[in-house]
């Protein structure tokens, strides 16, 4: 094709009419689709539909209340309900990893069986109290869920 052909004025309107037919039909689905949203958003059970993952928080607020108090902070007046932060919770799943090993483990001697698996469900519950009321840094993870109200 040779310099100031036709052909290139050819093309750059069939690339335009390819452009705005495009976005004319995504504004119209789009159109179509936000009523629907809506609805959906509305019909949502309130915790759902009020509460946001946020990932990637730094080390400073990972903490129910450092979250809690950014957040409030970033939006006036009593718009946050809750914050939460995402424990580590590696040590209770390897607990319940026992727990389970054990308790589909053939046993002899039913009180010894009993006995362990109790002993076992002990340290879960213990585990899960400590994890719920810890405020150590190795326990918390990055993500978060904040609940607005």
């Amino acid at each position: 094709v040779s310099d100031g052909d036709y052909l290139y004025w050819l093309h750059s309107v069939a690339v335009w009419y390819v452009v705005v037919v495009s976005m004319e039909l995504i504004i119209h689905q789009q159109r179509k689709f936000l009523p629907r949203r809506y609805e959906w958003l509305e019909n949502l059970p309130y915790s759902r539909s009020s509460t946001i993952l946020v990932r990637n928080i730094p080390t400073e607020y990972q903490s129910d209340e450092a979250l809690n108090k950014y957040f409030t902070h970033l939006f006036a007046g009593n718009r946050v309900q809750s914050a939460s932060i995402v424990k580590q919770t590696q040590g209770l799943q390897n607990l319940w990893a026992q727990f389970d090993t054990h308790a589909s483990s053939p046993y002899d001697n039913e009180d010894e069986f009993r006995s362990h698996a109790q002993k076992l469900a002990n340290q879960i519950c213990g585990e899960r109290e400590r994890l719920l009321h810890s405020t150590d840094a190795d326990d918390m993870s990055s993500c978060g869920f904040v609940t607005f109200s």
